[in-house]
Protein backbone atom coordinates (compact mmCIF):
# COMPACT_ATOMS: atom_id res chain seq x y z
CA UNK A 1 0.00 0.00 0.00
CA UNK A 2 1.39 3.41 -0.97
CA UNK A 3 1.11 6.31 1.44
CA UNK A 4 1.79 9.94 0.60
CA UNK A 5 4.05 12.10 2.72
CA UNK A 6 1.03 14.20 3.67
CA UNK A 7 -0.85 11.25 5.12
CA UNK A 8 2.26 10.21 7.05
CA UNK A 9 2.57 13.71 8.46
CA UNK A 10 -1.12 13.79 9.38
CA UNK A 11 -0.82 10.44 11.14
CA UNK A 12 2.22 11.64 13.06
CA UNK A 13 0.38 14.75 14.18
CA UNK A 14 -2.66 12.72 15.24
CA UNK A 15 -0.61 10.25 17.29
CA UNK A 16 1.46 13.00 18.90
CA UNK A 17 -1.57 15.11 19.72
CA UNK A 18 -3.18 12.22 21.58
CA UNK A 19 -0.14 12.15 23.85
CA UNK A 20 0.49 15.87 24.10
CA UNK A 21 -0.56 17.84 27.13
CA UNK A 22 -1.22 21.37 25.96
CA UNK A 23 -4.05 23.79 25.25
CA UNK A 24 -7.14 21.85 24.23
CA UNK A 25 -5.92 18.54 25.64
CA UNK A 26 -5.63 17.61 29.30
CA UNK A 27 -3.69 19.52 31.93
CA UNK A 28 -2.40 22.31 29.72
CA UNK A 29 -0.16 24.60 31.77
CA UNK A 30 1.12 25.71 35.12
CA UNK A 31 0.94 29.45 35.86
CA UNK A 32 2.41 31.47 38.71
CA UNK A 33 2.05 35.10 39.73
CA UNK A 34 5.51 36.62 39.59
CA UNK A 35 7.17 39.89 40.56
CA UNK A 36 9.55 39.64 37.58
CA UNK A 37 8.29 37.14 34.97
CA UNK A 38 10.81 38.03 32.27
CA UNK A 39 13.78 36.84 34.35
CA UNK A 40 12.15 33.43 34.66
CA UNK A 41 11.42 33.26 30.94
CA UNK A 42 15.07 33.96 30.14
CA UNK A 43 16.09 31.01 32.35
CA UNK A 44 13.54 28.60 30.86
CA UNK A 45 14.55 29.45 27.29
CA UNK A 46 18.20 28.89 28.13
CA UNK A 47 17.97 25.59 30.02
CA UNK A 48 14.79 23.89 28.80
CA UNK A 49 13.52 22.81 25.35
CA UNK A 50 10.95 25.60 25.25
CA UNK A 51 9.91 28.48 23.04
CA UNK A 52 8.38 31.78 24.06
CA UNK A 53 4.59 31.56 23.84
CA UNK A 54 3.24 32.83 20.53
CA UNK A 55 0.13 34.33 22.11
CA UNK A 56 2.08 36.56 24.50
CA UNK A 57 2.18 40.28 23.88
CA UNK A 58 5.01 41.85 21.89
CA UNK A 59 8.26 41.92 23.87
CA UNK A 60 6.41 40.04 26.65
CA UNK A 61 4.66 43.24 27.80
CA UNK A 62 0.97 44.08 27.47
CA UNK A 63 0.25 47.80 27.50
CA UNK A 64 -2.46 49.29 29.69
CA UNK A 65 -5.77 49.12 27.86
CA UNK A 66 -4.76 46.10 25.79
CA UNK A 67 -6.92 43.74 27.85
CA UNK A 68 -9.57 44.02 30.56
CA UNK A 69 -7.10 43.05 33.30
CA UNK A 70 -4.79 45.88 32.20
CA UNK A 71 -1.03 46.24 32.07
CA UNK A 72 0.96 43.05 32.54
CA UNK A 73 4.40 41.54 32.14
CA UNK A 74 4.60 37.98 30.82
CA UNK A 75 7.18 35.22 31.13
CA UNK A 76 5.33 32.53 29.22
CA UNK A 77 7.19 29.54 27.78
CA UNK A 78 5.81 26.41 26.11
CA UNK A 79 7.40 22.98 25.79
CA UNK A 80 8.68 22.03 22.35
CA UNK A 81 6.49 19.26 20.97
CA UNK A 82 8.03 16.22 19.23
CA UNK A 83 5.75 16.36 16.20
CA UNK A 84 6.95 19.84 15.17
CA UNK A 85 10.24 18.23 14.13
CA UNK A 86 12.47 20.94 15.57
CA UNK A 87 16.12 19.90 15.36
CA UNK A 88 18.26 22.73 16.71
CA UNK A 89 18.18 25.86 18.82
CA UNK A 90 17.54 28.05 15.83
CA UNK A 91 17.32 31.51 17.43
CA UNK A 92 20.82 32.84 18.09
CA UNK A 93 20.87 35.79 20.47
CA UNK A 94 23.57 38.47 20.39
CA UNK A 95 24.65 41.23 22.76
CA UNK A 96 26.54 43.02 19.98
CA UNK A 97 26.57 42.81 16.19
CA UNK A 98 28.01 44.81 13.33
CA UNK A 99 28.19 43.09 9.95
CA UNK A 100 25.71 40.74 8.32
CA UNK A 101 25.45 38.58 5.23
CA UNK A 102 22.76 37.36 2.87
CA UNK A 103 21.40 33.95 3.92
CA UNK A 104 18.34 32.51 2.21
CA UNK A 105 15.48 31.92 4.66
CA UNK A 106 17.20 33.55 7.64
CA UNK A 107 15.84 36.61 9.42
CA UNK A 108 17.81 39.23 11.33
CA UNK A 109 16.04 40.77 14.31
CA UNK A 110 16.92 44.04 15.98
CA UNK A 111 15.58 44.24 19.54
CA UNK A 112 12.52 46.36 20.28
CA UNK A 113 13.35 49.91 21.33
CA UNK A 114 10.52 50.24 23.86
CA UNK A 115 8.48 47.89 26.04
CA UNK A 116 5.53 46.36 24.24
CA UNK A 117 6.89 47.14 20.77
CA UNK A 118 8.03 44.59 18.18
CA UNK A 119 11.47 43.81 16.80
CA UNK A 120 12.77 45.11 13.52
CA UNK A 121 12.89 42.24 10.99
CA UNK A 122 15.22 41.90 8.00
CA UNK A 123 14.38 38.95 5.77
CA UNK A 124 17.15 37.02 4.02
CA UNK A 125 20.02 38.14 6.28
CA UNK A 126 22.02 36.70 9.17
CA UNK A 127 24.47 38.47 11.47
CA UNK A 128 28.12 37.59 10.84
CA UNK A 129 29.13 35.45 13.82
CA UNK A 130 32.79 36.37 13.38
CA UNK A 131 32.03 39.97 14.34
CA UNK A 132 29.02 39.48 16.63
CA UNK A 133 29.02 38.62 20.35
CA UNK A 134 26.76 35.62 21.00
CA UNK A 135 24.80 35.11 24.21
CA UNK A 136 23.17 31.71 23.69
CA UNK A 137 20.69 30.09 21.31
CA UNK A 138 17.07 29.20 22.01
CA UNK A 139 14.30 27.33 20.22
CA UNK A 140 11.85 29.43 18.20
CA UNK A 141 8.91 28.38 16.03
CA UNK A 142 9.02 31.64 14.09
CA UNK A 143 10.60 35.08 14.05
CA UNK A 144 8.06 36.39 16.56
CA UNK A 145 9.03 33.90 19.29
CA UNK A 146 12.70 34.57 18.54
CA UNK A 147 12.00 38.28 19.12
CA UNK A 148 10.32 37.49 22.44
CA UNK A 149 13.34 35.39 23.45
CA UNK A 150 15.60 38.37 22.76
CA UNK A 151 13.30 40.69 24.72
CA UNK A 152 13.49 38.32 27.71
CA UNK A 153 17.27 37.98 27.64
CA UNK A 154 19.38 40.51 29.50
CA UNK A 155 21.76 42.33 27.18
CA UNK A 156 20.22 41.03 23.94
CA UNK A 157 20.30 43.65 21.17
CA UNK A 158 19.58 41.39 18.20
CA UNK A 159 19.15 37.84 16.97
CA UNK A 160 19.20 35.67 13.88
CA UNK A 161 16.26 33.34 13.34
CA UNK A 162 16.92 30.38 11.04
CA UNK A 163 13.82 28.43 10.00
CA UNK A 164 14.55 24.72 9.94
CA UNK A 165 14.09 22.81 6.70
CA UNK A 166 13.94 19.05 6.44
CA UNK A 167 13.46 16.67 3.50
CA UNK A 168 12.84 19.61 1.19
CA UNK A 169 9.89 21.01 3.10
CA UNK A 170 9.47 23.37 6.00
CA UNK A 171 8.86 21.71 9.30
CA UNK A 172 5.44 21.74 10.91
CA UNK A 173 4.58 24.92 12.76
CA UNK A 174 2.38 24.87 15.86
CA UNK A 175 -0.83 26.60 16.62
CA UNK A 176 -0.48 29.59 18.98
CA UNK A 177 -0.16 28.40 22.55
CA UNK A 178 0.84 24.87 21.48
CA UNK A 179 2.77 22.82 24.02
CA UNK A 180 2.38 22.54 27.79
CA UNK A 181 2.76 26.04 29.20
CA UNK A 182 5.23 27.14 31.87
CA UNK A 183 3.85 30.59 32.61
CA UNK A 184 4.88 33.48 34.85
CA UNK A 185 2.80 36.66 34.86
CA UNK A 186 2.54 39.98 36.65
CA UNK A 187 -0.85 41.61 36.17
CA UNK A 188 0.11 45.00 37.57
CA UNK A 189 -3.30 46.10 38.84
CA UNK A 190 -4.21 42.78 40.49
CA UNK A 191 -4.32 42.94 44.25
CA UNK A 192 -2.83 40.91 47.11
CA UNK A 193 -4.63 43.02 49.74
CA UNK A 194 -5.09 40.97 52.90
CA UNK A 195 -1.89 38.98 52.55
CA UNK A 196 1.67 38.93 51.31
CA UNK A 197 2.68 40.64 48.10
CA UNK A 198 4.08 38.32 45.45
CA UNK A 199 7.60 39.66 46.04
CA UNK A 200 7.23 38.97 49.76
CA UNK A 201 6.02 35.43 49.06
CA UNK A 202 8.94 34.81 46.69
CA UNK A 203 11.25 35.88 49.53
CA UNK A 204 9.58 33.24 51.72
CA UNK A 205 10.42 30.65 49.06
CA UNK A 206 14.03 31.85 49.05
CA UNK A 207 14.23 31.55 52.84
CA UNK A 208 12.84 28.03 52.79
CA UNK A 209 14.60 26.57 49.76
CA UNK A 210 18.03 28.07 50.36
CA UNK A 211 20.73 26.42 48.26
CA UNK A 212 18.68 23.24 47.58
CA UNK A 213 21.02 21.20 49.78
CA UNK A 214 18.06 19.48 51.45
CA UNK A 215 14.44 18.70 50.67
CA UNK A 216 11.77 21.19 51.73
CA UNK A 217 7.97 20.66 51.64
CA UNK A 218 7.65 23.73 49.41
CA UNK A 219 9.30 21.64 46.70
CA UNK A 220 5.95 19.85 46.50
CA UNK A 221 4.58 23.07 44.92
CA UNK A 222 5.92 22.03 41.54
CA UNK A 223 5.42 21.09 37.92
CA UNK A 224 6.60 17.55 37.20
CA UNK A 225 8.25 16.99 33.82
CA UNK A 226 9.55 13.66 32.49
CA UNK A 227 12.69 13.43 30.40
CA UNK A 228 14.40 10.39 28.92
CA UNK A 229 17.78 12.04 29.55
CA UNK A 230 17.86 13.25 33.15
CA UNK A 231 21.70 13.27 33.37
CA UNK A 232 21.87 15.96 30.67
CA UNK A 233 19.98 18.39 32.90
CA UNK A 234 22.00 17.49 36.00
CA UNK A 235 25.19 18.15 34.05
CA UNK A 236 23.96 21.51 32.72
CA UNK A 237 22.86 22.70 36.16
CA UNK A 238 26.12 21.53 37.76
CA UNK A 239 28.22 23.24 35.06
CA UNK A 240 26.50 26.59 35.58
CA UNK A 241 26.17 26.16 39.35
CA UNK A 242 22.38 26.29 39.24
CA UNK A 243 21.10 25.21 42.70
CA UNK A 244 19.29 21.88 42.45
CA UNK A 245 18.53 18.78 44.48
CA UNK A 246 18.83 15.16 43.34
CA UNK A 247 16.47 12.48 44.69
CA UNK A 248 15.55 8.84 44.09
CA UNK A 249 12.25 7.05 44.55
CA UNK A 250 10.59 3.66 43.98
CA UNK A 251 8.75 3.37 40.65
CA UNK A 252 7.27 -0.11 41.20
CA UNK A 253 8.37 -3.64 40.28
CA UNK A 254 11.62 -3.07 42.14
CA UNK A 255 12.78 -0.23 39.88
CA UNK A 256 14.20 3.11 41.03
CA UNK A 257 13.56 6.41 39.24
CA UNK A 258 14.99 9.83 39.94
CA UNK A 259 14.14 13.52 40.26
CA UNK A 260 15.92 16.85 39.97
CA UNK A 261 14.30 19.73 41.85
CA UNK A 262 15.15 23.20 40.56
CA UNK A 263 13.66 26.66 40.98
CA UNK A 264 13.02 29.06 38.12
CA UNK A 265 14.98 32.08 39.45
CA UNK A 266 13.18 34.46 41.78
CA UNK A 267 9.78 32.87 41.24
CA UNK A 268 7.39 30.44 42.92
CA UNK A 269 7.88 27.99 40.03
CA UNK A 270 9.59 24.78 41.15
CA UNK A 271 10.29 22.17 38.47
CA UNK A 272 10.70 18.50 39.28
CA UNK A 273 12.43 16.84 36.33
CA UNK A 274 11.83 13.09 36.47
CA UNK A 275 13.51 10.21 34.69
CA UNK A 276 14.62 6.58 34.70
CA UNK A 277 18.39 7.19 34.66
CA UNK A 278 20.51 8.16 37.63
CA UNK A 279 21.21 11.90 37.14
CA UNK A 280 24.87 11.43 37.98
CA UNK A 281 26.31 10.04 34.75
CA UNK A 282 29.33 8.58 36.56
CA UNK A 283 27.08 5.91 38.05
CA UNK A 284 27.37 4.04 34.75
CA UNK A 285 31.10 3.84 35.46
CA UNK A 286 30.60 2.60 39.00
CA UNK A 287 30.71 6.06 40.62
CA UNK A 288 28.02 8.42 41.77
CA UNK A 289 26.65 9.26 45.16
CA UNK A 290 23.60 8.21 47.15
CA UNK A 291 20.62 10.47 46.51
CA UNK A 292 17.91 11.73 48.82
CA UNK A 293 15.28 8.96 49.07
CA UNK A 294 11.67 10.08 48.64
CA UNK A 295 8.27 8.46 48.29
CA UNK A 296 7.07 7.47 44.80
CA UNK A 297 6.79 10.68 42.76
CA UNK A 298 4.72 9.43 39.82
CA UNK A 299 1.49 7.48 39.47
CA UNK A 300 1.76 3.87 38.23
CA UNK A 301 -0.12 4.74 35.01
CA UNK A 302 2.45 7.38 34.09
CA UNK A 303 5.38 5.20 35.08
CA UNK A 304 4.05 2.63 32.59
CA UNK A 305 3.62 5.34 29.95
CA UNK A 306 7.02 7.00 30.28
CA UNK A 307 8.88 3.69 30.47
CA UNK A 308 8.34 3.56 26.70
CA UNK A 309 9.92 6.96 25.93
CA UNK A 310 13.40 7.06 24.42
CA UNK A 311 16.14 9.68 24.33
CA UNK A 312 16.05 12.37 21.68
CA UNK A 313 18.52 15.01 20.54
CA UNK A 314 16.74 17.88 22.30
CA UNK A 315 16.13 16.11 25.63
CA UNK A 316 12.43 16.94 25.34
CA UNK A 317 10.29 17.34 28.43
CA UNK A 318 6.78 15.92 28.90
CA UNK A 319 4.20 17.11 31.43
CA UNK A 320 3.72 14.30 33.95
CA UNK A 321 1.90 16.20 36.67
CA UNK A 322 1.13 19.35 38.58
CA UNK A 323 1.96 19.08 42.27
CA UNK A 324 0.80 20.90 45.39
CA UNK A 325 1.64 20.70 49.08
CA UNK A 326 -1.30 20.53 51.47
CA UNK A 327 -1.92 20.68 55.19
CA UNK A 328 -5.26 18.85 54.93
CA UNK A 329 -5.33 15.82 52.63
CA UNK A 330 -8.84 14.84 53.74
CA UNK A 331 -10.26 18.12 52.44
CA UNK A 332 -8.35 17.82 49.14
CA UNK A 333 -9.45 14.24 48.56
CA UNK A 334 -13.08 15.07 49.27
CA UNK A 335 -13.03 18.03 46.88
CA UNK A 336 -11.30 16.30 43.96
CA UNK A 337 -13.22 13.03 44.12
CA UNK A 338 -16.70 14.22 45.08
CA UNK A 339 -16.91 17.78 43.74
CA UNK A 340 -14.58 17.84 40.73
CA UNK A 341 -15.36 14.18 39.89
CA UNK A 342 -11.70 13.40 39.23
CA UNK A 343 -10.50 9.82 39.53
CA UNK A 344 -7.68 8.59 41.75
CA UNK A 345 -4.41 7.53 40.08
CA UNK A 346 -2.23 7.20 43.18
CA UNK A 347 -2.85 6.86 46.91
CA UNK A 348 0.17 6.51 49.15
CA UNK A 349 0.74 6.71 52.91
CA UNK A 350 4.27 5.99 54.08
CA UNK A 351 6.50 7.19 56.94
CA UNK A 352 4.19 10.06 57.85
CA UNK A 353 3.83 11.22 54.24
CA UNK A 354 0.49 11.10 52.39
CA UNK A 355 0.35 11.51 48.62
CA UNK A 356 -2.72 11.52 46.38
CA UNK A 357 -2.87 11.97 42.60
CA UNK A 358 -5.96 12.60 40.51
CA UNK A 359 -6.93 12.51 36.85
CA UNK A 360 -9.29 14.87 35.05
CA UNK A 361 -11.34 13.03 32.39
CA UNK A 362 -9.02 12.26 29.44
CA UNK A 363 -6.00 14.04 30.90
CA UNK A 364 -2.61 12.33 30.72
CA UNK A 365 -1.01 14.55 33.36
CA UNK A 366 -1.87 13.99 37.01
CA UNK A 367 -2.71 16.56 39.66
CA UNK A 368 -0.94 15.49 42.86
CA UNK A 369 -0.97 16.57 46.50
CA UNK A 370 1.46 15.73 49.28
CA UNK A 371 1.04 16.21 53.00
CA UNK A 372 4.16 15.77 55.10
CA UNK A 373 5.41 16.89 58.53
CA UNK A 374 6.51 20.53 58.45
CA UNK A 375 8.23 22.19 61.43
CA UNK A 376 8.87 25.57 59.81
CA UNK A 377 6.10 27.37 61.72
CA UNK A 378 7.31 26.11 65.09
CA UNK A 379 10.77 27.39 64.13
CA UNK A 380 9.36 30.84 63.43
CA UNK A 381 9.10 30.21 59.72
CA UNK A 382 6.40 30.15 57.04
CA UNK A 383 4.97 26.67 56.58
CA UNK A 384 2.44 25.04 54.20
CA UNK A 385 -0.47 25.85 56.49
CA UNK A 386 0.63 29.50 56.63
CA UNK A 387 0.90 29.51 52.83
CA UNK A 388 -2.70 28.30 52.54
CA UNK A 389 -3.91 30.82 55.13
CA UNK A 390 -2.18 33.63 53.22
CA UNK A 391 -3.83 32.67 49.92
CA UNK A 392 -7.30 32.32 51.46
CA UNK A 393 -6.90 35.65 53.28
CA UNK A 394 -6.24 37.35 49.93
CA UNK A 395 -9.17 35.58 48.26
CA UNK A 396 -11.53 36.50 51.12
CA UNK A 397 -10.49 40.15 50.96
CA UNK A 398 -10.66 40.56 47.18
CA UNK A 399 -13.28 38.08 45.93
CA UNK A 400 -16.33 39.91 47.22
CA UNK A 401 -18.27 38.49 44.27
CA UNK A 402 -17.39 35.86 41.66
CA UNK A 403 -16.73 38.53 39.04
CA UNK A 404 -13.83 39.89 41.10
CA UNK A 405 -10.29 38.57 41.02
CA UNK A 406 -6.96 38.83 42.79
CA UNK A 407 -3.30 38.24 42.05
CA UNK A 408 -3.27 34.78 43.63
CA UNK A 409 -5.75 33.56 41.01
CA UNK A 410 -2.71 33.55 38.73
CA UNK A 411 -1.34 30.65 40.79
CA UNK A 412 -3.18 28.06 38.74
CA UNK A 413 -3.04 25.10 36.41
CA UNK A 414 -5.36 24.80 33.42
CA UNK A 415 -7.35 21.74 32.45
CA UNK A 416 -8.69 21.41 28.89
CA UNK A 417 -10.72 18.24 28.55
CA UNK A 418 -13.38 19.28 26.01
CA UNK A 419 -16.09 17.82 28.23
CA UNK A 420 -19.10 19.31 29.98
CA UNK A 421 -18.58 21.40 33.10
CA UNK A 422 -22.25 21.73 33.94
CA UNK A 423 -21.86 19.51 37.02
CA UNK A 424 -19.62 22.22 38.49
CA UNK A 425 -22.23 24.93 37.91
CA UNK A 426 -24.84 22.71 39.53
CA UNK A 427 -22.67 22.09 42.59
CA UNK A 428 -21.76 25.75 43.07
CA UNK A 429 -25.40 26.79 42.71
CA UNK A 430 -26.37 24.40 45.50
CA UNK A 431 -23.26 25.14 47.57
CA UNK A 432 -22.47 28.79 46.95
CA UNK A 433 -19.30 29.60 48.98
CA UNK A 434 -19.87 33.38 49.03
CA UNK A 435 -19.18 35.41 51.08
CA UNK A 436 -15.69 33.99 51.47
CA UNK A 437 -13.71 33.92 54.67
CA UNK A 438 -10.24 32.88 55.75
CA UNK A 439 -11.79 29.53 56.67
CA UNK A 440 -13.23 28.84 53.17
CA UNK A 441 -12.19 25.60 51.52
CA UNK A 442 -13.36 26.24 47.94
CA UNK A 443 -14.49 29.07 45.69
CA UNK A 444 -14.99 30.04 42.07
CA UNK A 445 -14.57 33.11 39.89
CA UNK A 446 -16.21 34.01 36.60
CA UNK A 447 -12.96 35.08 34.93
CA UNK A 448 -11.39 32.17 33.02
CA UNK A 449 -13.84 29.80 34.77
CA UNK A 450 -11.58 29.70 37.84
CA UNK A 451 -12.09 27.24 40.68
CA UNK A 452 -10.13 27.56 43.93
CA UNK A 453 -9.41 24.24 45.61
CA UNK A 454 -8.86 23.68 49.37
CA UNK A 455 -5.16 24.59 49.18
CA UNK A 456 -6.04 28.13 48.02
CA UNK A 457 -4.49 27.48 44.59
CA UNK A 458 -6.65 27.96 41.51
CA UNK A 459 -7.73 25.86 38.52
CA UNK A 460 -8.52 27.38 35.12
CA UNK A 461 -11.28 25.10 33.91
CA UNK A 462 -11.61 25.13 30.13
CA UNK A 463 -14.70 22.98 29.76
CA UNK A 464 -18.01 23.41 27.93
CA UNK A 465 -20.94 24.93 29.84
CA UNK A 466 -24.67 25.12 29.17
CA UNK A 467 -25.36 26.61 32.59
CA UNK A 468 -23.47 29.24 34.58
CA UNK A 469 -21.79 29.50 37.93
CA UNK A 470 -24.10 31.53 40.22
CA UNK A 471 -23.57 35.26 39.77
CA UNK A 472 -21.66 34.94 36.50
CA UNK A 473 -24.48 35.63 34.04
CA UNK A 474 -23.43 33.39 31.18
CA UNK A 475 -25.63 32.70 28.23
CA UNK A 476 -26.60 29.11 27.56
CA UNK A 477 -24.17 27.40 25.23
CA UNK A 478 -21.24 29.76 25.84
CA UNK A 479 -17.94 28.85 27.48
CA UNK A 480 -17.64 31.88 29.73
CA UNK A 481 -19.24 34.94 31.28
CA UNK A 482 -21.04 37.44 29.08
CA UNK A 483 -20.50 40.32 31.47
CA UNK A 484 -16.73 40.02 31.25
CA UNK A 485 -14.37 39.86 28.32
CA UNK A 486 -12.04 36.92 28.89
CA UNK A 487 -8.48 38.22 29.45
CA UNK A 488 -5.57 36.85 27.47
CA UNK A 489 -4.56 33.40 28.70
CA UNK A 490 -2.10 33.63 31.57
Amino acid sequence: MRCSIYSVVFAAIFVASTLAQGPGNGVAKGTYASSNPVVGLEWMLKYLPTTAAEDSCSSNYCKAGSFPDGEKWQGRAQLVQPFTGMITRNCQLFSKFSTYKAVSGAVNLVAATSKGSDCGYYQGYAFDTTTATPIHATFAHNQDTCCKACAATKGCTGATYSPEVSTGRRLLQPMPGEGFGLHLVNVVASSTTGGLSIAELEDKYTDRLGDFSSFDPFMDYSIQLFTANLPAYAAAFAKDEVPHLLASWPAGSGSTWYSIFVRVPGSQMILELQGRDHPDGSVALGGGSALLPLESRMSPRNVALYTKYVKDKNNLLYAAGVSRATSNMTSVEEFYLNVLKASSTQSLDISGVSRRCFKWATSQSDVCFTQRPDTQLQAGGFDVKAMEANMWAVHAKNLKAPSNGDKYNDNHYAVDCQTSGDFLATYFTKNNPYPLSKASTFAFSCAQDYIIDPTGWTIQVDLRFQTSYPGCGWKSGTSGPTSLVQPITQ
